[in-house]
Formats: structure tokens, C-alpha cells, sequence
């Protein structure tokens, strides 16, 4: 019986040490909050767009020069990114989740995403109207 007691205790104080240690969080990230408050307005439109699943929303967050890079594809241009939207995007749009801010100066950001079953890097730069001019999604390292 005390064999046992030992064992669950390991247990339990190997689940809590790797619950409590497994976080990404550093202090030169920006935790966002559940409403997503922390995330620069461009990035809040773009967010928006993904999970209303319209193509019109989801288009309002760029500007007309828009170029994205995702993965090893360049997207250029407005009606471009919009066919891309509406085969990639839009479908599984509810899924878009931003988790944290990596990387943040005047004009861009970096941030990890929940997307579909993945977590990846989204990097973000805009413009003064914050409509977003250029994108890169990427693998998660």
C-alpha cells in the first residue's frame, strides 16, 4: 500500500511539474487576453474576417497592395489573395486563434496562431491606415 502511495505521489508531482513548466510565455511576449484586446488593430481586422468566415470582412483587413507569403507561395494582390481566402481561409475560419505576440515594433508583428489543428507564425506588416500590406504564415518551430 505505501509502494503504491509513492508511486501516485511521483505521479502527480511529475504531472504538476510538467503542467507548470510547460509554457512558452517569456516576459518579452504579450500574453493576449481571451478578447484579444492586446493585438494591434490590424491584426484584430484580420482575426475578424477569419473567424466571420466573409469574404468581405476578411478582405477589409488589407490594403489594395496586399502580398502574402504563405509558406513557400507569394499571394499578390487583391483578387488573388481573395481566391486564396475562399479556398483556404474561409472555410476553416473559425479555428483562427492568435495566442501570443512574439515580436512587435511600429507597423508589424509576430505572432503565434492556433490555425486548424496547428500552431504557426504569423508575422504582420502594415500600413498608417492599418490595413495590413504584407503577410508571412509559417510553421511553428
Amino acid at each position: 500500500m505505501i509502494t503504491l502511495l509513492k508511486n501516485k505521489f511521483w505521479f502527480l508531482l511529475a504531472v504538476m511539474f510538467v503542467a507548470c513548466s510547460n509554457t512558452n510565455d517569456s516576459e518579452e511576449n504579450t500574453v493576449i487576453d481571451d478578447n484579444n484586446t492586446d493585438l494591434p488593430i490590424a491584426i484584430q481586422a484580420y482575426q475578424r474576417g477569419a473567424n466571420s468566415k466573409n469574404i468581405d470582412t476578411y478582405m477589409d483587413a488589407f490594403a489594395d497592395d496586399i502580398t502574402i507569403l504563405d509558406v513557400s507561395r507569394e499571394i499578390v494582390g487583391r483578387d488573388n489573395v481573395r481566391q486564396w481566402a475562399l479556398n483556404e481561409v474561409i472555410p476553416n475560419g473559425e479555428t483562427f486563434n492568435h495566442r501570443r505576440i512574439l515580436e512587435q515594433s511600429e507597423g508589424f508583428a509576430k505572432t503565434e496562431v492556433n490555425w486548424l489543428s496547428w500552431v504557426v507564425h504569423y508575422s504582420y506588416w502594415w500600413n498608417e491606415d492599418g490595413k495590413i500590406t504584407r503577410m508571412s504564415l509559417q510553421y511553428a518551430n
